[in-house]
Order: C-alpha cells, then sequence, then structure tokens
C-alpha cells in the first residue's frame, strides 16, 4: 500500500488482473477511461505485479462482473502491488 493526495482513483470489489483471484481495494489511475475486452471494461492503474511494472504500460486490471466506484480527488491508501 501507498498513501496518495488529490488523486484519480478506483475502488473496486471482484475486480482480476490476468486471471487473478479476485482483486478488492483503491487504485491510482492512470486515465479514467477504460479500455474494452472481451466484454471487460479494464482500467490502467498505477501499481506492479510481483514487485515490478510491466515493462510497456502499467497493469489493466479487469472490473467484468466485479463493481466499481470512480473517486476524483481522493486522498488515501491505494493498492501498490497487484500480488500482495
Amino acid at each position: 500500500m501507498r498513501t496518495v493526495t488529490g488523486v484519480l482513483a478506483l475502488r473496486v470489489s471482484g475486480a482480476t488482473y490476468r486471471g487473478s483471484q479476485p482483486i478488492d481495494g483503491v487504485f491510482e489511475l492512470v486515465t479514467a477511461t477504460p479500455q474494452r475486452v472481451q466484454r471487460d471494461d479494464r482500467y490502467e492503474v498505477y501499481c506492479s505485479w510481483f514487485g515490478v511494472k510491466p515493462p510497456t504500460t502499467y497493469p489493466r486490471i479487469a472490473v467484468g462482473r466485479g463493481r466499481c466506484e470512480l473517486l476524483s480527488n481522493y486522498t488515501g491508501e491505494v493498492v501498490d502491488d497487484i500480488s500482495a
């Protein structure tokens, strides 16, 4: 976890990353616009996967059947490593 101030964030419940177990938490967003992939909305987030940022972009978490809420001007803790 890391602490942020005044960022655009996404609170998720039941999101996934590359077929992972469901993820719950708040993520700092790279952009508010999701990418539509195979019927899932995927959001690019500032964090790593097992301590490493993918080489070309940040991880994209899929909301799928989960829930999400956009949070503007969010202050608090965000997930810093999806695998944790």
